[in-house]
């Protein structure tokens, strides 16, 4: 009877609950195989499925949706100069440029 029960208010479950459902039979009795404990192992394993996830999306042609824990970063993003660091590519780049005006060799070459 609780069997029967648990099971048919298993599909009024949200689906994040009905994978992680277990009825009293397999609390009480290990694996039967080798098959069966990979099998549960598998099941219950994040990357597994986020695996299955990215083939199925690859597969299907879809664009996996962004996340919160994926943000893109851009390179103005990462990083903006201050005022002295402007300066002092300034100055670089000028005495370079300044040395190769008098037909000393440029510092820089290997760099641009």
């Amino acid at each position: 009877m609780f069997i029967a029960k648990a099971c048919s208010s298993l599909y009024t479950l949200p689906v994040a609950r009905r994978l992680r459902f277990h009825t009293p039979y397999d609390m009480r009795m290990g694996p039967r195989s080798i098959e069966e404990l990979l099998y549960q192992k598998l099941m219950q394993s994040a990357g597994f499925h986020r695996f299955v996830r990215r083939v199925y999306l690859k597969v299907n042609g879809l664009e996996e949706p962004l996340s919160h824990s994926k943000i893109a970063y851009t390179a103005e993003s990462v990083f903006k100069p201050k005022p002295h660091h402007k300066f002092k590519a300034f100055r670089v780049l000028f005495w370079d440029e300044m040395r190769s005006i008098f037909g000393l060799e440029r510092r820089l070459k290997d760099r641009f």
